[in-house]
């Protein structure tokens, strides 16, 4: 046999030539098993490289190539929510009962996610919630009317209802519009002209209403994602 036969199967046995960098030394040295990871102590310095890299690219230590990370904002956009639709949600009633405002009152529904993702470094921010607000009027007794409640005060019509939103997301918003669904709850046939003026006025201004308060949230969020 040859010299050359001998160097051949040398390099077979030790792996191509690669010493205990080649997979198959480990392989045959652990019996099949890739070498157990072991831990490693970063300097000070590499542990503040790392936290420069996260605030200057939004993204992760463990993501380093920037492929794709999704962080959660659910939380913060469902309370901006509900904070915006209640400052903002007051529509003025016109005719006979100019005076009066119907006002938002509150959330009674809100289904959905808002996230930023990170996608090969750069966030794209984005949200979707079907929602359902709930707004009320009140109106003073007329004359005629039983103008006191049972504790002898001057008494006042409550008329209240819902808004249903099936789509609050970021495409509404840059769209600037927005289907919504307006309900008068438990009707009385005394109060149909006040129920029917809150309608009115809610659909006459609940478009503009529901596109303003996407438009602040998507411009939140978006400040929210370049941090």
């Amino acid at each position: 046999m040859s010299d050359d036969d001998d160097d051949a199967r040398a390099r077979r046995r030790d792996g191509d030539g690669k010493g205990e960098l080649s997979y198959h030394y480990w392989h045959g040295r652990n019996a099949g098993e890739a070498p157990a990871a072991t831990a490693k102590r970063i300097t000070s310095e590499e542990a503040a490289a790392l936290t420069r890299q996260v605030s200057s690219t939004q993204i992760s230590a463990w993501n380093a190539a920037g492929t794709w990370e999704e962080r959660g904002h659910t939380d913060w956009a469902r309370a901006r929510l509900e904070t915006l639709v209640v400052e903002r949600g007051k529509f003025d009633l016109d005719g006979a009962f100019a005076g009066v405002v119907a006002r938002v009152v509150g959330v009674k529904k809100c289904e959905g996610d808002a996230s930023v993702v990170m996608i090969r470094g750069k966030p794209r921010h984005g949200f979707d919630f079907e929602t359902t607000l709930e707004w009320r009027a009140s109106f003073a007794e007329e004359d005629g009317e039983d103008g006191e409640d049972e504790d002898g005060d001057e008494a006042a019509v409550e008329v209240q209802g819902t808004i249903h939103i099936p789509e609050f997301s970021r495409d509404c918003a840059e769209d600037e519009e927005c289907a919504f669904e307006i309900k008068v709850e438990n009707r009385k046939k005394e109060h149909r002209e006040r129920e029917d003026a809150c309608y009115a006025a809610l659909k006459k201004s609940c478009e503009e209403f529901i596109v303003g308060v996407l438009r602040q949230i998507d411009d939140e969020l978006c400040e929210r994602a370049s941090k």
